[in-house]
């Protein structure tokens, strides 16, 4: 018979139906699945033994996670990675409208790692520590973020959560990553550069940019010959320097 809370000690990373992910992210959470159910290998022994202790004369050492806590700290990577930008990393989800992306908080991440709580089992304070683990390594960092409300006091937004570029090196897909990267951001201009050419409306309606629409052709003033001065008058141009051509011809005795 298992222990009283045995099934909630090491929770497992579960897939959310009918959701795709890109293909490096597909990748990267199928190696952190695989060094959790291999834990001898050289990937699970890394994650394992990134804890810091911090001793009371202000040195750190590293202590090595049990089995299933370095399960539960893989399944927390794996949702982040799950609900990460590929391209900058941001643990967010794009909102519907089309507008700025909604950030995940710790509680967002806690329920889609491990699931609702379980009162006197399980509680947020799993995802704070191994939170804490994965920030101290250099695998997720944490901006903090605050906003002036309309009374003029400072309040405290939820924080900026990124996966680093540590961690795709951990996995060994960092130079995938950034070949992609790179094409996506080489995608991307090309597009902005259909648009603003034309060639490509946006909302994917077909419209005509005012810079590709021909120019009727206007046609050339008629060129007319200048009227003589008044008297007294400004003369043209071109009297003006035959007058002079001739006081020079004049004076050197032509």
């Amino acid at each position: 018979m298992p222990l009283k809370g045995s099934e909630h000690r090491a929770i497992a990373w579960r897939r959310p139906r009918g959701v795709s992910f890109p293909r490096l992210i597909e990748l990267a959470i199928s190696r952190l699945q695989q060094a959790a159910s291999q834990p001898h290998s050289a990937l699970a022994r890394a994650l394992a033994s990134a804890v810091p202790v911090h001793r009371a004369d202000g040195q750190a050492r590293r202590r090595r996670l049990r089995r299933d806590g370095a399960a539960n700290l893989v399944t927390l990577l794996s949702a982040m990675l799950a609900n990460a930008d590929l391209q900058r990393g941001l643990v967010a989800a794009p909102v519907a409208d089309g507008g700025r992306w909604e950030r995940r908080t710790w509680a967002d991440l806690d329920w889609r790692a491990y699931g609702p709580e379980v009162p006197d089992e399980r509680s947020t304070r799993r995802t704070e520590r191994h939170a804490r683990t994965a920030i101290e390594a250099g695998w997720i960092q944490v901006v903090q973020w605050r906003k002036r409300n309309q009374e003029g006091e400072w309040r405290s937004m939820p924080g900026l959560k990124l996966v680093s570029d540590k961690l795709w090196r951990l996995l060994g897909l960092y130079e995938q990553l950034k070949t992609s990267r790179k094409q996506r951001d080489r995608q991307r201009g090309q597009d902005r550069v259909r648009q603003f050419t034309g060639q490509v409306a946006p909302a994917g309606q077909a419209r005509t940019s005012a810079r590709s629409r021909p120019v009727p052709a206007v046609p050339a003033p008629a060129r007319t010959q200048p009227r003589p001065p008044p008297d007294g008058g400004p003369r043209a141009p071109d009297e003006v320097a035959q007058a002079y051509l001739a006081k020079i011809a004049k004076m050197l005795g032509r």
